[in-house]
């Protein structure tokens, strides 16, 4: 396999009075500092340089001979090549530590959505963890998905430096977004995901663990005799580069509802689903035997649900129980529902990014899980 070698975008004015050497080193260790190139990477050889910009490589090797004498470049033989010394991590320290955040969307949107409580409430945990910690908080706005890779470059070299690491809330689009690709390959600071998963090895998260609260729903609900559910889900289409946690949730909860010895149906919805009047209730009423207990992916969807089911005569929860996933219904559903503390996940993923950094675990994820827990509300309680 071909070595990796480190070959920075470098612009030289050859009408400039700023010597070609002068300029050539400024803009390497310019280079190195905002990528925080890893030690012991092997930088493009000065005759390279030279070809590139038909140039004396006597003035190459100048420049790289100055960034060997700043601790940027090292060199152990002639055939290893020039490398990124260790003691260039030095420079990448900074004096204020500032976390970057990464939204898929606005603040705007994040407000005016649905669930807009709980998206809050993860940067309320954020925010609240990072003062507490003496770290300032950076929210990032995105280029457009259409961004050329020079401005993707300028864009990442416009925090990059600044940063201890870097918090993930989810993708925009659902389908291959550059702008995410070029900042997810990056190793070289700690990058959590939040609610979400990563197919890349050195990226860390930190996600819900729906083990306790769906063990205390099961129990809630044997003691009512109940021995069958139907599982109700929405996927929206899966972005393979930040896979979302809450797309495993129903299946997690037939697992652990067999273990209990509780029989699951389970019906995924798609958004036409969403859309069209009693298109929630309809494959439930199809059933020939339907489940008397409706658990749904999300709270969004429980509601739905019960609006739909009521219309159309049914009584909650005496006809059929449901129960949500988020606790974020309004008070007039009086619904059950798992949930895990958002609040909780934030400071979580906030603690996490520190821990890394400290460590200088750059390439090195981790992967920490919040409990959740159930609370039992008129919807399945008889």
């Amino acid at each position: 396999m071909k070595e990796y070698r480190f070959d920075p975008e470098i612009e030289l004015d050859f009408k400039s009075l700023i010597p070609l050497r002068v300029q050539i080193f400024e803009k390497i260790r310019k280079a190195v500092i905002a990528r925080r190139v890893a030690p012991g990477t092997r930088v493009i050889s000065e005759s390279q340089i030279a070809k590139n910009f038909s140039i004396n490589r006597g003035t190459v090797h100048l420049a790289y001979t100055d960034l060997m004498q700043c601790g940027l470049f090292e060199t152990k033989s002639a055939r290893s090549g020039v490398r990124i010394s260790p003691e260039a991590e030095n420079l990448y320290r900074i004096p204020y530590p500032t976390l970057n955040l990464v939204l898929p969307f606005s603040f705007q949107k994040h407000i005016q959505q649905s669930n807009s409580r709980g998206s809050m409430e993860y940067i309320a945990g954020i925010f609240d963890r990072a003062a507490e910690k003496n770290i300032s908080v950076k929210v990032v706005a995105l280029p457009s998905p259409d961004a050329s890779s020079e401005e993707i470059s300028k864009w990442l070299d416009g925090f990059l430096p600044h940063s201890i690491g870097i918090i993930t809330m989810g993708s925009r689009i659902s389908g291959f977004d550059p702008v995410l690709k070029a900042l997810f390959d990056y190793k070289n600071l700690p990058h959590v995901f939040l609610t979400g998963k990563s197919p890349l090895k050195h990226i860390s998260s930190v996600t819900a663990d729906v083990t306790n609260g769906v063990n205390q729903m099961l129990l809630h609900l044997k003691k009512q005799k109940i021995n069958s559910l139907y599982l109700l889900e929405y996927i929206t289409s899966q972005n393979t580069q930040f896979i979302s946690s809450s797309n495993d949730r129903v299946q997690e909860v037939a697992r652990l509802a067999e273990k209990k010895g509780i029989s699951c149906i389970r019906c995924i919805l798609n958004n036409n689903d969403l859309l069209k009047k009693g298109g929630v209730v309809r494959s439930y009423l199809a059933e020939k035997d339907p489940p008397k207990v409706v658990f749904a992916s999300n709270d969004d969807l429980a509601c739905q649900f019960m609006d739909e089911i009521r219309e159309i005569g049914y009584r909650v929860p005496e006809d059929v129980m449901v129960i949500g996933y988020d606790n974020i219904a309004p008070d007039e559903y009086t619904l059950s529902s798992v949930y895990h503390d958002r609040f909780a996940l934030g400071r979580a993923a906030v603690d996490l990014v520190a821990e890394l950094y400290s460590n200088e675990s750059g390439e090195t994820a981790s992967h920490k899980k919040i409990p959740t827990s159930f609370v039992a509300r008129k919807s399945s309680s008889r």
